[in-house]
């Protein structure tokens, strides 16, 4: 039996502001690799994939407010990166559901 063909999804975010938040050192890479791993995990579980393939680009995306995720020193900017993917997913249309 043939799987059915994967819609090929491509985000690319240029710039992400964070007003008021610091991250130190490492903290910064530590963001960007679970921001990008939990986006990818919700893009890969909803159907938002198929409206992307029909949008197109996005010149900006307001995302809603977040707050900052009560953490230890070393997993604050992993918890962050979660907790900032779920607000962008949202923003760009997709829907909270089951492990979201």
């Amino acid at each position: 039996m043939r799987r059915p063909a994967r819609t090929r999804v491509s985000v690319r975010i240029e710039r992400l502001t964070l007003a008021g938040i610091a991250l130190e050192g490492a903290e910064a890479k530590h963001l960007r690799a679970a921001l990008e791993a939990e986006l990818s995990r919700m893009l890969m579980t909803s159907d938002l994939a198929g409206v992307f393939a029909s949008a197109g680009a996005a010149p900006s995306v307001a995302a809603r407010d977040i707050q900052m995720p009560t953490a230890r020193r070393g997993a604050r900017a992993t918890a962050l990166g979660g907790v900032v993917a779920h607000s962008l997913f949202e923003a760009m249309g997709g829907t909270k559901g089951p492990g979201t």
